[in-house]
C-alpha cells in the first residue's frame, strides 16, 4: 500500500464536511498545474464558489508556502462577528477545510471591497475578488485604488453575474489582471464564450477543459457528476411568493398570517425564517407565533403548529434540522448563522424577512433546501416587501432583481430561480419607488446627520466584533437609534458602505470620506437602474410569456437588437450538460485521477467517526498517554485496540489522518486561541493580562461558537452547561475545568497522595508547552522582559533560543518574576504541592514543576 497523493491538505479533507465534486476540484489544476495566472469561475450563484476559491487557495499555499493570500469580498462577508470571528467567507472556509490544521490562518487576509482597503502598495502571492461585478466600474475610487496599488502573483475572480452592461464588460475583468499581475492577459476566451450558433454541448456549461481559465457551471450539473460517476438528479420546481406589509408595525402580522395559511393548506409545508438580528427580530417573531398558537419546540407535535430559533451560541445545534422528518413546522435564523453551509432539506420555504442586495446571498439561503435529499417537489423563496412605503429591506429586494435581470441580458448561458411573474409585476410597479427612495437618502445628506452616522456606523462596527473581555453576548443589534431619517441612512450604509480606518484620527477627513462613498454608492445605483432598461422591460415581457424559462438554462442562439426577436435556446443542466461532460474523455481522465487523489479521505471516511470517538472518551478519561503516545514513546496502534482493525492504507498513514479528526481539530483551534491571547486587539504582544480574565477559560469558552464536528455527547459534556444562556463570562463557566487534584491509593501497605491535572488543564500546557509554542524574549533593562515574537513548531523549524519560556510559563508569570494577578485569583493557589505523580503523567508534572517548581524523575 502507498500514499494516496502528495497533498498533505488533501488527506486532511473530511468527507463528511466537504461534498467531494470533482468539477470544482479541478479549479486546482486550472490556477495551478496549466499556466494560467488568472482565473475566471462564473458558475451559477449557490454552485460553491467559496468553498471552490478555498480549496484552489489551500494547494496555492502548500504550493508557495512563502506566499499569502488576499480576499477581496462584501461588507457582510468580511465583517466579524461572536458568530464567525473572522468574517462569513473565511469563516465558511475555516469550519470546513484544514487551513488552521495546516497553520495556514496566518496567512490569509479578508477585506471588504472599499476603496479605503487598497489606498497603500500591498503585495499578495494570490488575490481572490469575490462579487468580482462590483469592480466593473472603472471611474471609480475602488476601481482606480485596486489596479493602482495591489499587486499579485494569480488572481481569481468570483462571479455569477458578470455582465452588467454588455459583453464589453468581460473585458475589465482582464483589465485588472493585468494590473495586479503585472503583465499582459489572453483575452481570447472571451470570444470563445459567445453562445450564437452553438450547439447545447458546444456551450461553455457543458464543456471540460482544465486548461481553460473559465467556469460557467450551474449548481444541477456539478452535483450530478460525482466521483462515482454520472448521476441523474432531480431539478426541483422553484417558485417565488411574494409577501406585502402595509407598514412595519404590522410585517409581522402580514408574516405569521402566511405562515398560518399555508400550513393549514399542507402540514407538510415547512418553512426557514432568515433575520437579521435574534432579540430585535427573531424573538420579537417567536412571540408573535406563539401569540398565534404556534408552540416553542424543536421538533413536530401531533395537530399543532411549532417554531424554534436557532440563536448560534451551540453550533452542535443547527445539525439537529438537517433530518426530514420531526422538525419544527418554523424555524427562525440569523442569516450569519445559516446563510451557508448547513442543509436543512426537510424545509419547503426559505422566508426573507431579512432581504440581501445580492442576489448571491438569496441563492444561497436558497440552496439550504434545495438539496439532493429533499423530499419536496417544489420549493419556495418567499419574500416580505412593503407594498405602501421604500424600506430598506424593498429597496435591497428591488436592487437585487435588477441585477438578476442585468444577468440575464449576457450572451452567457444563464438560469433564473428567483423571478417570477409575480416577482416581476412587483419589480416593475416600484421602479418609481426606487427612484424617491434615492432621492430621499440623497437629500438626508445635509447639516449634521453624516456626524450622527459616522458616530452610530463605528458604534454597530464595534458592537459586531468579538469582545475580548472574555464575555459573551447573543445579540450585536446596532446602537439604539430614535431618529427616523438616522435609521434610514443606517439601514442604507450598513451592507454597503464601511468607515476608512486609517481616518479615524481625522474626524473631519473621515466624514467627507463617508459622504463622498455614499454619493458613489448613491450614482452606481441610479445607473443601473437606467443601464439597458429598455432592454430590461423587454426581458420581463418576454419572461412573462414563456412559462418553459423557469426550469431550464437559456441561451442565444442568434443575436438581435431586439431581446423579443432573438432565438433563445434551452439546455438542462442535468440531462444535457453533465450527460455531455461525463461523455468528455477528458474529464473521464481528471475523474480517474481525482478519485486516486482522494481515495485516503474517502477511505478513513469508513472509520472516522469511530476513531474520533476513542480519541474523545481518552480525553473524558484523561489518558494523555493515549492521545499523545509519542510523548511516552509509544504509538497509536498500541494504545487503540480498534486501531488494529483499519485497513492497511488507512493504517500506513495514519499519522496524516489523524490531524483530520473533529477531535484534532478541537486541539489545534485550542492552541489558536491561546496564541490570539497572548495579543492584544490591536496585534501586538501583550505584557499585562487583565486580572478579572481566565485565559484559559476563555479560549475554551471560545471553542464553544465553533462548529468541529464534535460528537454531541462530547460537545455537551464540557459545553452544554452554556446552552440557552443568553450572556455569560468565561471564567465563570470554565475556570472549573482547570485544576489539580489529589487522590489517594495505597501502594505497600502505605496511603500516597497522587496528584494529577485535569484534563483541559493538561490540554492548555500540551498545546502552550516550550516545544509547541515558544516565547522569544526581549531584554528591556533591569529586571524586564518583552515578549518579542512566538515560535509555533507547527509551522517553523526554528529551534527554540537560550532563554526563551513557553507560552503557559508566560500566561502565568509576569516578565519580572511571581504571577501573574489573574493567575494567582484563579488558578495557583489552588494547585497543591504534590507528594508523587504517575510516571508516565508527562503533563502534570510540566505543571507542577512551572507552577510549583517541582520536578519529578
Amino acid at each position: 500500500m502507498t500514499l494516496a497523493v502528495d497533498k498533505k491538505w488533501l488527506n486532511l479533507l473530511n468527507p463528511n464536511v466537504v461534498d467531494l465534486y470533482p468539477l470544482q476540484f479541478a479549479n486546482i489544476e486550472r490556477l495551478n498545474n496549466h499556466g494560467n495566472d488568472v482565473v475566471y469561475i462564473f458558475d451559477e450563484v449557490g454552485s460553491g464558489k467559496t468553498i471552490s476559491s478555498g480549496i484552489m487557495a489551500l494547494d496555492y499555499m502548500e504550493q508557495n508556502p512563502n506566499e499569502n493570500v488576499l480576499i477581496i469580498t462584501t461588507n457582510a462577508l468580511a465583517q466579524s462577528s461572536n458568530i464567525k470571528q473572522h468574517g462569513q467567507f473565511i469563516g465558511d472556509w475555516f469550519d470546513k477545510l484544514p487551513f488552521e490544521d495546516l497553520g495556514f490562518s496566518h496567512r490569509i487576509k479578508a477585506v471588504n471591497n472599499h476603496h479605503s482597503k487598497f489606498k497603500i502598495k500591498q503585495k499578495y502571492g494570490l488575490v481572490i475578488i469575490d462579487e468580482a461585478h462590483l469592480f466593473l466600474s472603472q471611474g471609480t475610487q475602488r476601481y482606480s485604488n485596486l489596479v493602482q496599488n495591489v499587486s499579485a502573483n494569480k488572481v481569481v475572480f468570483l462571479t455569477a453575474t458578470p455582465i452588467k452592461q454588455d459583453v464589453s464588460d468581460l473585458r475589465v475583468y482582464p483589465r485588472i489582471a493585468a494590473a495586479l499581475i503585472g503583465k499582459d492577459v489572453d483575452e481570447s476566451w472571451i470570444t470563445q464564450l459567445q453562445t450564437s450558433g452553438k450547439q447545447p454541448e458546444e456551450l461553455i456549461c457543458s464543456q471540460f477543459d482544465v486548461k481553460f481559465p473559465v467556469t460557467r457551471y450551474f449548481k444541477d450539473t456539478i452535483k450530478s457528476l460525482q466521483t462515482e460517476g454520472y448521476k441523474k438528479t432531480q431539478a426541483k420546481r422553484y417558485e417565488t411568493l411574494t409577501w406585502k406589509y402595509q407598514s412595519y408595525s404590522n410585517k409581522n402580522e402580514v408574516l405569521v398570517k402566511n405562515l398560518r395559511d399555508l400550513y393549514a393548506e399542507s402540514k407538510d409545508n415547512r418553512f426557514v425564517i432568515f433575520t437579521r438580528y435574534v432579540v430585535k427580530e427573531a424573538d420579537v417573531i417567536g412571540g408573535q407565533l406563539e401569540a398565534e398558537g404556534f408552540v416553542k419546540s424543536n421538533k413536530e407535535l401531533p395537530d399543532k403548529p411549532t417554531y424554534y430559533i436557532v440563536t448560534g451560541r451551540n453550533p452542535q445545534e443547527l445539525s439537529d434540522f438537517s433530518k426530514l422528518t420531526d422538525l419544527p413546522t418554523v424555524l427562525i435564523l440569523t442569516y450569519q448563522i445559516a446563510e451557508q453551509g448547513i442543509n436543512l432539506p426537510g424545509y419547503n420555504h426559505i422566508v426573507n424577512y431579512h432581504i440581501s442586495a445580492y442576489p448571491s446571498a438569496l441563492e444561497q439561503r436558497y440552496g439550504r433546501i434545495d438539496r439532493l435529499n429533499s423530499q419536496s417537489e417544489a420549493i419556495y423563496n418567499c419574500f416580505l416587501i412593503s407594498s405602501k412605503y421604500f424600506d430598506t429591506n424593498t429597496f435591497n429586494f428591488y436592487c437585487a432583481i435588477n441585477t438578476c435581470l442585468g444577468s440575464l441580458l449576457s450572451y452567457l448561458p444563464s438560469r433564473n430561480t428567483i423571478l417570477s411573474p409575480e416577482i416581476l409585476s412587483s419589480y416593475t410597479t416600484l421602479k418609481n419607488e426606487y427612484e424617491k427612495y434615492i432621492a430621499r437618502i440623497t437629500g438626508l445628506l445635509e447639516g449634521n446627520m453624516i456626524s450622527k452616522l459616522y458616530d452610530s456606523l463605528a458604534e454597530w462596527g464595534a458592537s459586531s466584533n468579538e469582545s475580548e473581555t472574555g464575555a459573551v453576548s447573543l445579540d450585536t443589534a446596532p446602537p439604539v437609534v430614535t431618529d427616523e431619517d438616522l435609521i434610514d441612512l443606517l439601514d442604507f450604509c450598513k451592507e454597503k458602505i464601511s468607515l476608512d480606518e486609517e481616518l479615524q484620527e481625522n474626524r473631519a477627513e473621515a466624514e467627507k470620506a463617508l459622504l463622498k462613498d455614499i454619493r458613489e454608492e448613491l450614482s452606481e445605483l441610479r445607473q443601473s437602474i437606467t443601464q439597458n432598461s429598455a432592454e430590461k422591460e423587454k426581458v420581463i415581457e418576454w419572461l412573462s410569456k414563456d412559462r418553459g424559462i423557469w426550469d431550464h438554462i437559456f441561451y442565444t442562439k442568434e443575436q438581435s437588437y431586439d431581446f423579443s426577436q432573438r432565438d433563445v435556446g434551452r439546455v438542462d443542466a442535468v440531462e444535457e450538460c453533465a450527460s455531455f461532460i461525463s461523455n468528455n474523455s477528458n474529464y473521464e481522465t481528471y475523474r480517474v485521477m481525482f478519485n486516486e487523489q482522494v481515495r485516503l479521505p474517502k477511505e478513513f471516511q469508513k472509520y472516522r467517526d469511530q476513531i474520533n470517538r476513542s480519541f474523545e472518551k481518552a480525553f473524558e478519561g484523561n489518558e494523555f498517554d493515549k492521545l499523545f503516545p509519542a510523548i511516552v514513546n509509544n504509538n497509536y496502534k498500541e494504545k487503540f485496540e480498534e486501531i488494529g482493525q483499519l485497513s492497511p492504507l488507512v493504517l500506513e498513514n495514519l499519522e496524516q489522518l489523524i490531524p483530520s479528526l473533529p477531535f484534532s481539530r478541537m486541539v489545534n483551534q485550542f492552541k489558536l486561541e491561546l496564541k490570539r491571547l497572548a495579543r492584544t486587539e490591536s496585534g501586538n504582544y501583550r505584557d499585562k493580562f487583565a486580572g478579572d480574565v481566565h485565559v484559559f477559560a476563555t479560549a475554551m469558552g471560545r471553542l464553544s461558537n465553533r462548529d468541529l464536528g464534535l460528537s454531541k455527547e462530547f460537545y455537551n459534556s464540557f459545553f452544554g452547561h452554556v446552552l440557552g444562556k443568553e450572556y455569560y463570562y468565561y471564567k465563570n463557566e470554565f475556570q472549573s475545568f482547570f485544576n489539580v487534584s489529589d487522590k489517594e491509593f495505597i501502594e505497600d501497605g502505605v496511603t500516597k497522595k497522587v496528584s494529577a491535572a485535569s484534563n483541559w488543564l493538561k490540554l492548555a500546557y500540551h498545546v502552550s508547552r516550550k516545544e509547541s509554542l515558544c516565547c522569544v524574549l526581549k531584554y528591556a533593562g533591569g529586571d524586564k522582559y518583552w515578549l518579542e515574537y512566538i515560535i509555533d513548531s507547527a509551522v517553523s523549524s526554528i529551534a527554540p533560543p537560550r532563554g526563551s519560556v513557553s507560552l503557559f510559563s508566560y500566561f502565568i508569570q509576569t516578565n519580572s518574576g511571581g504571577f501573574r494577578t489573574w493567575a494567582e485569583k484563579y488558578f495557583v493557589k489552588a494547585v497543591p504541592r504534590a507528594e508523587y505523580v504517575w510516571s508516565n503523567d508527562y503533563w502534570t508534572k510540566g505543571i507542577l514543576e512551572t507552577v510549583n517548581d517541582q520536578r519529578f524523575n
